[in-house]
């Protein structure tokens, strides 16, 4: 697989993952307002919608991680792309030296 291959695929699987976080954060919000409208008498109902709000929270919290580990890929690989056409970064903006009078 080139670098470009493995940017696109990293791009696209990144597009996959915003997706998912969208759709969790869409059930997420519908099993918390359901929580907010029933009434709170049954205790083992409670502790379910608790338990998958939990769930919910912790997979959102992982497609996050590696949404940005996925980003940090595709930066290096464009870095070393440029590195080796030959292409330089900018680098820190310097100011004008202090003239002596």
């Amino acid at each position: 697989m080139t670098q470009e291959e493995i940017i696109s695929s990293t791009k696209t699987v990144v597009q996959g993952l915003e997706t998912l976080r969208v759709e969790h954060h869409q059930v997420l919000n519908g099993l918390q307002a359901g929580s907010d409208n029933t009434e709170k008498t049954e205790t083992s109902t409670t502790g379910l919608v608790e338990e998958k709000t939990s769930l919910l929270k912790k997979s959102i919290e992982m497609i996050e991680l590696a949404m940005g580990e996925a980003q940090v890929i595709t930066i290096i690989f464009s870095v070393q792309s440029r590195a080796r056409v030959g292409v330089k970064t900018p680098g820190p903006v310097l100011p004008p030296p202090l003239r002596s009078r």
